[in-house]
């Protein structure tokens, strides 16, 4: 069989899908312990039950945007709620 010309390897690198899996992979790692919560992501668990039916990607999608959307502190917290470190969960900054 002939080739009637060369295939060398090439990469494309894509910023925002870069920036967009460097924060999914933030958003795993933050939630990893304990990624079940009660929709009001004041309570969360290591395990899924009635109380706790939701986990942490469950309606959320972690996106890029070239303008700051505001989420700073909040990226881990999207509801702005206080962690009292009793029974909390991953809503503050990673332990």
């Amino acid at each position: 069989m002939s080739r009637d010309h060369e295939w060398f390897p090439g990469l494309i690198l894509c910023r925002s899908q870069m920036e967009t899996e460097a924060a999914n992979r933030i958003w795993r790692e933050r939630h990893e312990k304990e990624p079940f919560h009660d929709g009001t992501f004041q309570n969360w668990s290591a395990e899924f039950s009635e109380a706790t039916p939701y986990r942490f990607d469950d309606g959320a999608q972690v996106i890029a945007t070239p303008i700051d959307i505001g989420l700073g502190e909040t990226f881990a917290n999207p509801l702005g709620i206080q962690d009292d470190n009793e029974g909390g969960g991953p809503v503050g900054s990673p332990s």
